[in-house]
């Protein structure tokens, strides 16, 4: 079991160094929640390396939080990813890759602290002999306060993976034929397919979410007992999603591959600023006012998540207003849905009388009462456009 007051010198490419019991205070240690998620991995696991897209940066400065060797760069208190790691094989890597400079921190599952920089070119790397199994926190660090790099956050067990030198996933599945628009069905891992099939023939595109964002390739091949077998896919590398805004007076921009990205960059951005009696608001050029109130930070985070645009196509497609709060959800069927039902609920929380929305320009009025967060949610699931 971790102790917060058990810190050893460890030595990793020639980085690493004693932690001070305060460190914990200002850096989540050993807890559950990641600003992108977290994995369970053993050792020889399958799919190595296990690629995680991140974003760097935060408001702690990494050099006064933890006093170790190597330690640099400006992080948010709470980790970047987590990694839970069992039988572990004697050796791995963990790495960023980005096209500017990042730092990387890792706290080990016996408390010791982890820090490099520029261990391949600008991108950090750290390397573990004979790694022990538990939990590794893991932070990726900007150079300046609240700067934001995209990165890959690598992990892997194998000693010729390195920053320049990853693997693309080698991605096949076979996918169910339906009519244009409709969802598909993986047969193997890993991923999520839709089909589209056009003018009653097989072409289309299908798209594969995996460890590196969304793969996507052509359909080929002849339909054998309903299945068709996806081709060379490669990565789609422009695909993510962008918001831009103003807090009050404050400018805001947030990016991400996943919607979920965007809004823990927001959580983590206001928690920062410390922002507070917010009730008005520009999404992507619309303003919108809070009249009963002031948004707290999950609500306004919430709003960001409904308003993020897809850089890529997308499948599916719905917008409108809830009593004159923009919302406009792209992408896969699947992904609106959730998103809609997920953060719509959490956006209109504090707002008890709502009678009054507009979903895909049709305007509807609850002349009797008032809806709640989970019945807007669900008109607006109802009417995804695809």
């Amino acid at each position: 079991m971790r102790s917060p007051f058990l810190f050893a010198l460890a030595a990793v490419l020639g980085l690493g160094a004693l932690a001070p019991s305060f460190a914990a205070a200002q850096l989540q240690i050993g807890g559950r929640r990641a600003n992108y998620g977290s994995v369970y991995l053993q050792g020889g696991f399958p799919n190595d390396p296990h690629v995680v897209p991140v974003v760097s940066g935060g408001a702690i400065n990494a050099s006064r939080a933890v006093r170790a060797r190597g330690c640099r760069g400006f992080v948010s208190r709470q980790p970047d990813f987590i990694l839970n790691l069992t039988n572990p094989h004697a050796f791995l890597r963990i790495f960023a890759e980005s096209n500017g400079d990042t730092t990387l921190l890792i706290n080990d599952p016996q408390g010791n602290w982890y820090c490099n920089d520029d261990a391949v070119g600008r991108n950090p790397m750290i390397d573990f002999q004979r790694p022990q199994a538990g939990q590794y926190d893991i932070w990726v660090g900007s150079y300046a306060a609240r700067q934001n790099l995209h990165a890959n956050l690598v992990v892997t067990e194998l000693r010729h993976v390195q920053p320049g030198n990853v693997p693309q996933p080698q991605m096949q599945a076979q996918v169910q034929v339906q009519p244009f628009g409709q969802q598909g069905y993986v047969q193997q891992q890993p991923g999520t397919v839709r089909v589209g099939v056009q003018g009653g023939g097989y072409g289309g595109q299908v798209v594969v979410q995996g460890q590196q964002g969304y793969v996507q390739g052509q359909v080929q091949g002849q339909v054998q007992g309903g299945y068709v077998q996806q081709g060379q896919p490669y990565v789609q590398p422009g695909f993510g999603y962008d918001f831009q805004g103003q807090f009050e007076s404050t400018p805001v921009n947030f990016s991400g591959q996943t919607i979920d990205q965007v809004y823990h960059q927001c959580i983590q951005f206001v928690s920062a600023a410390q922002l507070t009696m917010v009730d008005d608001v520009v999404v992507n050029g619309v303003a919108a006012r809070n009249g009963p109130g002031y948004w707290d930070n999950n609500a306004l985070c919430a709003i960001v998540a409904l308003n993020a645009r897809a850089r890529g196509p997308a499948q599916a497609h719905v917008s409108g207003d809830v009593e004159g709060l923009p919302f406009s959800v792209s992408g896969d069927p699947a992904t609106v849905q959730r998103v809609i039902n997920t953060y719509l609920p959490i956006a209109v929380a504090h707002d008890t009388t709502i009678d009054d929305v507009t979903i895909n320009g049709q305007r509807y009025h609850n002349g009797p009462g008032y809806w709640n967060g989970a019945q807007v949610a669900g008109m607006v699931a109802a009417q995804i456009r695809y």
